[in-house]
């Protein structure tokens, strides 16, 4: 990258596209008013808007809002400002990650398609994002840090000043003759980036006063071993893929649902096996080494009556027969259940939503207590006029539903007596009802809902 004029870096143009507005993340500090600075500088002024973040953590917190919204209006360009409720956000990770997660989801909420949010991380905050990840046992994708662009929501993220030291900035500013937000919240050594910017840092700079660009060097190297790491990951992904079943759209089956080759994934060196859990999982952040190892050890070890599984709040990762299967999203309770009165009325349709994304089921001709929810133990079906009742459990067995997903098959019960389940399964009472099961989650449609023919 070519210094500018000034001696000083340049923006990096990669963290942006040619067409889009650009948000750029303002706290009112020095990084980010010299961003908005340096970027109305390049003749981007019609493109931007700048948008703060109150987490309302602190009693100056609206202050500090109302004076960056003030800075931001005096270089000409618009200030949207985003109050967080404390109170929402995420526990048992820390303060500091909880209120980060929270800023960015903002963020991704209020862009657009096509549209940038761009942020001040420079190469100071490189640096302490390496010895921060160091010392939580990052990989090399987390100690490489932080990408000049990236996704995120419908649009992208976006670091221009990342060849920037934080000197450089305030340098900057004072040249300009702009002023700044100070925010007094950086001087408390409680939060460890400020304690390691505040006091460990200097240490280090007075024992190796070149700490920085060594630093950055190996981030560089970093950021290559990162990309092969996952290049590599990415193709035996693709190598281990299965597909299980046909999803049943609007525009008829398509390809299955993606799993794993068990035995094949289990064949890899530990390394390469556990990046492919790591690719699989994202973009949910992937549990820790010692986690993904110990699943390894479970499926290695397990009989075939066994079904290991990791478990996060945002998936579940299994292995089940052959396969490994990854579900996402909130696990739906074990005893849901829907209630409801229907007369069997000519012509009309009738139809109960179900709960926790399941759908609805819809009918034209049911009469009596109808009541939908998870499948008990014991459970029986009668599939045809005089035949025997079939155990339940064994058709969603048969099915190649594996067993935590079966809960969630609608089980519809008629005067507490069972007569369906999802659409594929129905009493012959029911061959005239024209019952319908639609908006069914994916991962259940290969099993349990009707194929067309």
């Amino acid at each position: 990258m070519k210094p500018a004029a000034s001696g000083r870096p340049a923006l990096d143009h990669r963290a942006w596209d040619a067409h889009g507005t650009l948000w750029i993340a303002f706290s009112g500090g020095p990084d980010s008013t010299c961003l908005l600075h340096r970027l109305i500088a390049a003749g981007l002024a019609d493109r931007l808007r700048a948008m703060h973040v109150d987490h309302q953590l602190d009693p100056d917190s609206s202050a500090r809002a109302d004076r960056a919204s003030r800075i931001a209006a005096s270089l000409g360009v618009p200030c949207d400002r985003i109050e967080l409720d404390a109170g929402r956000m995420r526990d048992g990770i820390g303060i500091e990650a909880a209120a980060r997660e929270a800023r960015y989801a903002a963020f991704a909420e209020r862009i657009a398609a096509g549209e940038t949010v761009l942020t001040a991380h420079h190469a100071d905050d490189r640096i302490e994002t390496l010895f921060l990840m160091l010392m939580r046992g990052a990989g090399p994708r987390g100690l490489a840090g932080m990408p000049v662009r990236r996704r995120l929501g419908p649009g992208w993220l976006g670091r221009p000043l990342l060849a920037w030291t934080r000197a450089e900035l305030r340098a900057e500013l004072e040249d300009a003759g702009i002023d700044w937000v100070a925010d007094a919240t950086n001087d408390d050594d409680g939060p460890d980036r400020n304690y390691l910017r505040n006091a460990v840092l200097p240490i280090v700079e007075e024992r190796w006063p070149g700490y920085r660009s060594a630093a950055l060097h190996s981030l560089g190297w970093l950021d290559h071993a990162a990309d092969a790491v996952e290049q590599q990951a990415a193709n035996d992904r693709s190598a281990l893929t299965r597909r299980r079943g046909a999803s049943l759209k609007p525009s008829g089956l398509e390809a299955g649902e993606a799993v794993l080759d068990r035995a094949a994934w289990l064949a890899l060196p530990e390394a390469r096996a556990l990046e492919v859990l790591r690719a699989w999982l994202r973009p949910d952040p992937p549990p820790g080494y010692g986690q993904l190892a110990e699943f390894r050890d479970q499926c290695r070890q397990a009989g075939a009556d066994r079904t290991p599984c990791l478990v996060d709040a945002a998936y579940r990762l299994h292995a089940w027969r052959d396969v490994l299967w990854l579900d996402r999203g909130p696990e739906t309770p074990g005893d849901w259940a829907v209630e409801t009165e229907s007369d069997a009325i000519a012509g009309a349709r009738s139809h109960v939503d179900l709960p926790a994304g399941l759908g609805r089921i819809g009918w034209r001709s049911l009469s009596g207590r109808i009541t939908i929810g998870a499948l008990e133990p014991g459970d029986r079906l009668r599939l045809h006029r005089g035949g025997p009742r079939r155990k339940a459990a064994e058709l969603l067995r048969e099915a190649g539903l594996p067993p935590w997903r079966r809960h969630r098959v609608p089980a519809l019960r008629i005067d507490g007596e069972l007569r369906a389940l999802g659409s594929r399964w129905q009493d012959p009472m029911l061959i005239d009802a024209g019952l319908c099961w639609t908006g069914a989650p994916d991962d259940l449609l290969p099993y349990v809902c009707r194929r067309p023919t």
